[in-house]
């Protein structure tokens, strides 16, 4: 059951070992849930596993919906809850340190609309250098497309008319109930995005045009996507020429049927397509751009499907149990997962202790048993298990004495090779599966 409906919202949450000998680095968390859902305290986002390894976690809740996203001429500000995120950073710099925590490693991160708002403020004028980085999960869409002025004051408009009729003014919503405003947000919006409009104080510039203009700020980033983001919102019916039709000419989509993969079904190339339009290809947009500006970026793809679960795949917000380290009881996790979290966090910390992913994940995981047969001919390697930790260095395995290995996998820079982090059944570094088909699009 989630928590009950209250305009008593803003608040955080913070996890804290309670060591204060040496600063922290800080990890700020903004959920998603499409700016109309979602809690801070989720069971996915608690911050009792990171804490415990010398970081300290905040998780902030921000207004939603109506409440924090609606835009009309008559307000004050516009983009609340961009406002109310900004008020969580600033309370967050000015008292983590009572905390344990380090002002000047404050790395804020978000998944999916959690994501979107992480950058936006990271964009915003009043956060200007204030953060150390920014960790992005699966989101990105705005690189492609800002919500206009224009048409967020018209939906504003119409949210007053529903309530004061044509002749109301936006001060007499003050007088409406907020249950009856919620419950016309799901009638008056059920297929608008709430999302931030160009505004002075808060996004003086939209995204997509600071990425078309060249004039992205030096940041440090992880960004990146999991394999199917759009699978679980996709009926069985779906057809992809009926999305092909919204977005491209008649005279590519062939091309694009062979791009996506002509012995995928027609169900996974539309998830295929769905996924790098709406989240992977603007994310590598951004990171190019995060890196022609001069930051330090590091793009990873989640492709890890647990077991059973077929249908849905590497679904949108997968990752999140294996970066917090916080695997719900139903959710079937076995060894393999459990590396993969093991290396997931250790990349994290690193990026959160000095920006460099790479330098404290020395034991980032092949989370195949590395004295299996197969393995070891895949090596090279002759004489069994023996034979195998004897000549543990020369293959490159570290730990075999125990009888555990890991393979050390350096995550990459982002760069023009395009090399990503890609976490499977095993956590490898190559060129991002989708890059091709981005350029092509």
């Amino acid at each position: 059951k989630g928590p009950e409906y209250s305009e008593d919202c803003l608040y955080l949450n913070v996890w804290t070992k309670g060591d204060a000998s040496s600063p922290k680095p800080v990890l700020v968390f903004i959920h998603g849930g499409s700016n109309t859902g979602g809690w801070s305290y989720e069971p996915n986002y608690r911050g009792e596993a990171l804490a415990a390894r010398g970081v300290i976690v905040v998780t902030v809740a921000y207004r939603l919906g109506v409440f924090g996203w609606l835009s009309h001429p008559d307000m004050n500000i516009q983009n609340a809850g961009l406002h109310d995120l900004t008020a969580a950073l600033d309370w967050v710099s000015e008292n983590i340190a009572a905390f344990g925590g380090d002002p000047s490693r404050i790395v804020v991160s978000g998944e999916s609309a959690g994501a979107d708002n992480a950058l936006h403020l990271a964009l915003s004028p009043p956060m200007s250098g204030k953060l150390a980085g920014v960790i992005h999960q699966s989101a990105g869409w705005s690189a492609t497309s800002t919500l206009s002025r224009d048409t967020g004051f018209t939906l504003g408009k119409a949210l007053v008319e529903h309530h004061l009729g044509p002749d109301g003014q936006f001060e007499g919503l003050k007088n409406i109930a907020a249950e009856d405003l919620l419950d016309s947000q799901v009638e008056l919006f059920s297929e608008h995005y709430f999302s931030p409009i160009p505004d002075t104080e808060t996004l003086p510039i939209p995204l997509e045009d600071i990425v078309e203009g060249g004039t992205f700020p030096k940041l440090d980033l992880i960004i990146g996507s999991n394999r199917n983001e759009s699978l679980m919102y996709l009926p069985e019916s779906a057809r992809l020429e009926d999305y092909l039709e919204g977005f491209f000419p008649i005279e590519s989509w062939e091309d694009i049927k062979q791009m996506l993969g002509a012995d995928l079904s027609e169900l996974a190339q539309m998830d295929r397509l769905r996924s790098a339009v709406q989240y992977t290809c603007p994310s590598l947009a951004l990171a190019s751009a995060a890196h022609d500006a001069g930051g330090a970026v590091y793009v990873y793809r989640f492709d890890r499907m647990r077991e059973g679960f077929d249908a849905i795949g590497a679904y949108h917000g997968a990752e999140l149990p294996y970066v917090f380290d916080t695997h719900d009881a139903w959710l079937p996790t076995n060894d393999v997962d459990l590396r993969i979290t093991e290396a997931l966090v250790s990349y994290w910390l690193g990026f959160l202790s000095d920006g460099q992913p790479s330098d404290s994940s020395s034991t980032p995981i092949n989370p195949v048993h590395p004295f299996d047969p197969e393995v070891l001919a895949e090596r090279g390697v002759t004489g069994g298990v023996e034979a195998a930790v004897e000549g543990a260095e020369e293959v490159g395995i570290v730990g075999a004495a125990e009888g555990e290995a890991h393979e050390k996998v350096l995550w990459p820079a982002w760069s023009q090779s395009q090399q990503s982090l890609v976490i499977s059944n095993e956590v490898t570094a190559a060129t991002h599966p989708d890059a091709e088909l981005c350029v092509f699009l």
